[in-house]
């Protein structure tokens, strides 16, 4: 056998040996199916709630003050630090009093002078009159020692309005705080001539109140008429001489506060609704004792309206949104997954209130929604009681 034909040979031999091995190889197993995917269901709770409105608003203080000079004078002293919270009456400021002692000393003796003018022409007037009665005097002599008296009297009286007044002075030179609250920045510094100004300039500081504090809101005309129209249901609306004799609750928040920790009274509702904007001013009083609000902040506002009334509720982040429809994914006895379109209320400590769509029976998944498809089958985990977040 040629050298060829030897190789020929192994290369078929070869060839068949890889085709027998490979003909021998097995297959793979098929892969086994993944179990039903775990999620969180939860019944809905049922409790009562009270339907409300909710707005924006801004906090305000009742007593806003621009502390001014009422003496001119140099100022010698500041007795607050800026932004210090202080009470009503303490002096603020003082204003060198020296020349005011001097003008009350001036007014003491012109007083003095005008009491001894005084006495001088009554004994005048009480010589005349007898002295008239004899004619030793003229009737014309005794009319003007009246006369000089009453002068005397007039001057008297001047004087007293002259010590009255430098008292005045004496106690305007202490510029005290017309109110409580808090102090801003003083806008002069000791050592200045200050004087009575109506003019910007001539604002020595400003005083805000703290307490209680007004938050203020817009509430839109159809908003105002359901509100009324359940007030005038209750029959108290018609009653009331003012909006504050109904203590009706408003509860607030602060920006980045959760759900609505403070609660006030409505106490103010304006006379007109704002043709301009279609809105109408309201007014809640919060007492502020802890000092969480000063005037300027941002809040939400909610006013519940008409009585409780129970509720279906579910978590809110139980609800997923298609387009325009609301809806939740529940899960049946089969452990099949089944969608249900629903209508909402109102939001109640992070849970939602469910008009239409669900029964107190049914299992809604709160967690786990993503991996959960309608008609497929899942493994659900019972939570009897929602968590609010």
């Amino acid at each position: 056998m040629s050298v060829n034909q030897s190789r020929a040979v192994a290369l078929t031999v070869a060839a068949i040996c890889f085709g027998f091995l490979a003909g021998c190889k097995s297959e793979a197993p098929a892969a086994a199916p993944s179990p039903p995917p775990e999620v969180t269901v939860s019944q809905p709770s049922q409790r009562e709630v009270t339907d409300f409105l909710e707005f924006t608003g801004r906090t305000e203080s009742p007593q806003f003050v621009e502390v001014r000079a009422r003496v001119s004078g140099q100022l010698v002293k500041i007795n607050f630090e800026d932004g210090q919270e202080v009470k009503q009456d303490v002096p603020l400021f003082e204003i060198d009093p020296r020349p005011f002692d001097a003008s009350l000393g001036q007014a003491k003796a012109a007083l003095d002078r005008a009491i001894a003018v005084l006495e001088q022409a009554t004994a005048q007037v009480a010589r005349y009159e007898g002295l008239r009665k004899s004619n030793a005097v003229s009737q014309q002599d005794l009319e003007i020692s009246i006369a000089d008296k009453g002068v005397a009297l007039a001057q008297k009286a001047a004087a007293e309005q002259q010590i009255v007044k430098a008292e005045l002075d004496i106690e305007f030179a202490k510029i005290t705080a017309p109110i409580a609250g808090r102090v801003s920045r003083a806008n002069i510094t000791v050592g200045n001539q200050i004087a009575p100004s109506a003019e910007p300039g001539g604002v020595l500081t400003t005083i805000v109140s703290l307490d209680p504090m007004y938050v203020y809101f817009n509430v839109d005309e159809q908003a105002f008429l359901r509100y009324k129209e359940v007030l005038r249901k209750s029959g108290a609306f018609l009653k009331m001489s003012h909006v504050k004799e109904m203590k009706l609750p408003v509860k607030v928040a602060l920006a980045g506060e959760s759900g609505f920790p403070h609660t006030g009274v409505l106490d103010f509702l304006d006379n007109q609704v704002n043709s301009s904007t279609g809105t109408i001013r309201a007014r809640a009083a919060l007492v502020n004792k802890d000092r969480a609000f000063v005037p300027g902040l941002f809040t939400r506002v909610r006013l519940p309206i008409g009585g409780a009334h129970s509720e279906l509720l579910i978590l809110d982040r139980a609800i997923a949104t298609d387009q325009q429809l609301r809806y939740v994914l529940v899960v049946n006895e089969k452990d099949e997954v089944e969608r249900r379109d629903v209508t909402l209320g109102s939001v109640f400590d992070g849970e939602r209130v469910i008009k239409t769509g669900l029964k107190p029976t049914d299992w809604v998944i709160v967690n786990g929604i993503q991996r959960a498809r309608p008609g497929a089958k899942v493994k659900p985990q019972k939570q009897t009681a929602p968590k609010v977040k």
